[in-house]
């Protein structure tokens, strides 16, 4: 599969993501949801230990390794509490419009503490992405 067919491909999957988990939260308490599909994803990734092994990479278990991988997980399921929490209360088309602008805060993490740098394209791209969101949570 080329890359772009691998974008298509995820992204309709996020988007069936998204409204599924609207759906599971619509019939259960966000605790639940997020309990429940964090086991879940653990039980469905088992086959990626066989991918794992195939590949040979070499597994670091250094301490910052394993620190920024123990982080990844505790605000990602914090992220996931709190996404599930605003979709039992609000619209989906809100809760995904304005969650989906999380990288905005990634490349400004990236830009102070990687060094990254943005061009004005970017920037300017970063910011229609806040307008945007703004207009479709805040404007009625």
């Amino acid at each position: 599969m080329t890359g772009i067919m691998l974008i298509v491909v995820c992204i309709l999957l996020w988007g069936v993501w998204g409204f599924a988990s609207k759906m599971s939260n619509m019939h259960n308490a966000p605790v639940f949801v997020t309990l429940a599909t964090n086991v879940l994803y653990a039980i469905f990734s088992l086959p990626l230990f066989y991918k794992l092994k195939q590949s040979g990479e070499a597994i670091n278990w250094g301490w910052m390794a394993v620190f920024w991988i123990a982080l990844t997980s505790v605000v990602g399921v914090g992220a996931k509490l709190l996404f599930n929490t605003a979709l039992s209360k609000a619209p989906v088309s809100q809760v995904i419009a304005a969650t989906a602008i999380y990288p905005v805060v990634t490349a400004l993490l990236a830009i102070c503490f990687l060094k990254e740098r943005v061009t004005l394209t970017q920037g300017v791209g970063m910011l229609l992405c806040v307008i945007g969101v703004y207009l479709v949570i805040a404007v009625k």
